[in-house]
């Protein structure tokens, strides 16, 4: 490796391949969801729990 060479590049385009394929993702499961469930919304559930037992 010669002094003074940058390899921003290299980080710069894997942040953009990560975010390519993150956004592949979320429209194949979008289209899968309407294709399966229509015009039915999406649900986002969460919870909060003091233990370590199910939901």
């Amino acid at each position: 490796m010669q002094p003074g060479v940058s390899f921003g590049f290299l980080t710069n385009n894997l942040s953009l391949r990560k975010n390519q394929i993150l956004n592949l993702i979320k429209v194949k499961f979008l289209n899968l969801w309407k294709k399966y469930f229509g015009n039915a919304e999406l649900h986002i559930t969460f919870y909060y729990s003091d233990g370590d037992g199910g939901a």
